[in-house]
């Protein structure tokens, strides 16, 4: 049985790269990415404000019995594109459900803005079961992508995004760079 709510998440196409080459290293610990997502609009908001997008890059280090995921978020507003962007815009879906294999080599670095600084916080995956287990690095910079790029994702998406979700007592740590 469908709910309005779970028919939202659906909608999410979810890239992953063959080869596990992308990387971000915290502390000690080196996280390997698993995936990149997209959302229209953003799930985070700055000052009460939303973008058009959010990217979602999900990474995970396995340490004995359980799993550890490093969530690093970037809000995505209309300007220049990136040029490493048309690796993803030229290999979009044609529907909003299916799960990409991205053949070519991508380098995620080459899709966030220059200036890596950050807010950390721990909170939950924004797809069901939207589980407390992430460690969120959202970058405190925009990235930017044409009108025409953002266009054309939010057609085929439509609308997949969590609600903004209450604060809940989280503490938000203005942090460095990446």
């Amino acid at each position: 049985r469908s709910s309005a709510a779970s028919d939202v998440y659906k909608r999410q196409t979810r890239y992953t790269p063959i080869k596990a080459q992308n990387s971000i290293t915290i502390g000690e610990d080196r996280f390997y990415l698993l995936q990149f997502q997209l959302s229209t609009p953003s799930e985070h908001k700055v000052a009460g404000q939303a973008f058009p997008k959010e990217i979602h890059f999900v990474h995970n280090i396995k340490r004995l019995a359980f799993s550890c995921l490093a969530v690093v978020g970037v809000l995505v507003a209309p300007g220049n594109h990136k040029l490493a962007t048309f690796e993803i815009w030229d290999n979009l879906p044609k529907k909003p459900t299916q799960h990409l294999i991205i053949a070519n080599l991508i380098n995620g670095r080459d899709l966030l803005p220059v200036n890596k600084d950050y807010f950390l916080y721990i909170g939950s995956l924004t797809t069901p079961p939207c589980s407390e287990i992430a460690s969120w690095y959202m970058l405190q910079s925009l990235t930017h992508y044409s009108a025409a790029q953002i266009h054309r994702i939010g057609n085929l998406m439509g609308y997949n995004t969590r609600p903004v979700q209450k604060r809940n007592h989280r503490m938000v740590i203005k942090a460095g760079s990446m």
